[in-house]
């Protein structure tokens, strides 16, 4: 299995960003939480100091959970961070990737590639829904018309 197929910066990562690679022996962390992601529909936050660490083990999470044939999408907040809307950012990114695994998985039109790469969109489709359905009920608690309208229209679109 072509891992890259599922997650567009893999190749680039692979090597780099193995467990196999990481100094402060967080194997045993990163698996406990690559599980704990894949076995519903969860969401977590990583907390910690700028030079903690937290990028080398997103990325090596990223990487892992290719492995296991997840499609991942990596944001990183610093390359956007000139934007006002953060929602506009993260729809943007995972349209990029969703573009990626339709390139990746039905380069030709082939009607079996085709059909793989929609199974792979309707896995995303079900992860998204839930994440913006998180999302959605922040966006209430937060009272901005704004965000409220803004994730309530993004919802419809990734449900339509």
């Amino acid at each position: 299995m072509d891992f890259s197929n599922y997650a567009s910066k893999y190749k680039e990562w692979e090597q780099r960003y193995s467990w196999d690679t990481c100094k402060t022996n967080r194997r045993g962390y990163g698996g406990f939480i690559a599980n704990f992601l894949t076995t519903d529909s969860r969401v977590i936050n990583l907390n910690g100091i700028y030079g903690s660490g937290k990028t080398e083990f997103i990325r090596r999470l990223y990487v892992e959970l290719a492995k296991k044939g997840h499609p991942v999408v990596y944001i990183d907040v610093w390359e956007s961070d000139f934007s006002s809307n953060p929602l506009a950012v993260i729809c943007s990114e995972l349209l990029q990737q969703i573009e990626f695994i339709f390139n990746e998985r039905a380069p030709n039109g082939k009607a079996k590639d085709k059909a793989q790469a929609k199974e792979t969109f309707n896995k995303l489709k079900v992860k998204l829904g839930t994440c913006l359905q998180y999302l959605e009920v922040g966006a209430l608690l937060t009272g901005d018309p704004a965000v409220i309208t803004a994730t309530a229209t993004t919802n419809k679109i990734v449900n339509a």
